[in-house]
């Protein structure tokens, strides 16, 4: 995800867990969320219960992506081809500065 370079990690942990959250410069998280879910992979939309720290960082929400012991080095490379291909959609476009909740 590193070598994206729309891609930014929310949070600065050296030792992440299974857990990752982050935005892509000019794309709503919800336009992502549903291009991945469109290549069969689930990932988290929205605030996750953290609005304070959200608006914070100044974000809409973020994506954040679950990786454990059951994932496949197939999903995880099908989730970085939807990643390189996300189109800009009515979110990004129509909605970019709005949460729904």
């Amino acid at each position: 995800m590193k070598e994206n370079p729309l891609i930014k990690i929310i949070g600065t942990a050296e030792e992440k867990g299974g857990l990752l959250s982050f935005i892509m410069d000019g794309y709503h998280p919800y336009d992502i969320g549903n291009h991945a879910n469109s290549y069969g992979i689930a990932v988290r939309t929205g605030v996750h219960c953290a609005i304070p720290v959200l608006d914070s960082l100044e974000l809409v929400g973020t994506v954040r992506v679950s990786v454990g012991l059951y994932n496949t080095r197939e999903e995880i490379d099908t989730l970085l081809q939807a990643l390189r291909t996300v189109p800009k959609g009515e979110w990004s476009l129509k909605h970019a500065n709005v949460r729904f909740l």
